[in-house]
């Protein structure tokens, strides 16, 4: 892709402490999370094909075509809606984790996404849209509970989920300088990232 991981955190490294995400915000997330957990697919499906209507570059970072796909192209839509089940499914997993009030496990989950974007050569500050298009995603859903409580609480848990990824970049990167002289990015990391591009999020 052409991204440069140590330029796409530059800015990050000045930030120390992560975003507020409070317990009430927890205790929003988890409760609203209740009407749409039912739903992911749905869900998953819809904030996909939004995010690559209103950002089609990032189409590139799941390698499909740059240009619009629509319901005739049978072969990218079972991929755009694999990505979106897979993206629902790891939140998922990150509010199971925040409903049984382990920060811990919330924390290290988030590290190892952000350590894995080194090879897949993405532009971490897009976890930013994702959480723009999340939001638009699940508000329909939530229309009868949704306010500014619950929006501020899932926009503060996007930013969370952000700065801990980037903290999981940033220690990847100091790990592969350490080790090579350079962030790992090249050749074998492009075989990895085209080998693992399935379960990418």
């Amino acid at each position: 892709m052409g991204n440069n991981p140590v330029k796409t955190v530059r800015s990050f490294s000045m930030q120390v402490e992560p975003p507020m995400l409070t317990k009430e915000h927890e205790k929003i997330i988890v409760q609203t999370w209740h009407g749409i957990r039912g739903d992911l697919e749905r869900i998953g499906l819809l904030m996909f094909t939004g995010l690559f209507d209103q950002h089609p570059e990032t189409k590139k970072y799941f390698g499909l075509p740059g240009m619009p796909i629509t319901e005739q192209d049978k072969q990218n839509m079972v991929r755009v809606r694999e990505h979106g089940l897979r993206f629902m499914n790891v939140v998922r997993d990150l509010l199971t984790h925040i409903a049984e009030k382990n920060r811990q496990k919330v924390d290290q989950m988030l590290r190892d996404l952000g350590r894995r974007h080194l090879s897949y050569e993405a532009d971490i500050n897009l976890m930013d849209v994702f959480g723009q298009q999340f939001i638009m995603s699940i508000k329909p859903t939530l229309s009868k509970s949704w306010d500014k409580k619950v929006e501020d609480a899932w926009i503060n848990l996007f930013k969370y989920i952000s700065f801990m990824m980037k903290q999981g970049l940033l220690e990847a990167i100091s790990e592969s300088v350490a080790k090579n002289g350079e962030p790992a990015q090249n050749g074998s990391h492009r075989r990895q990232r085209r080998r693992t591009n399935s379960s990418q999020i």
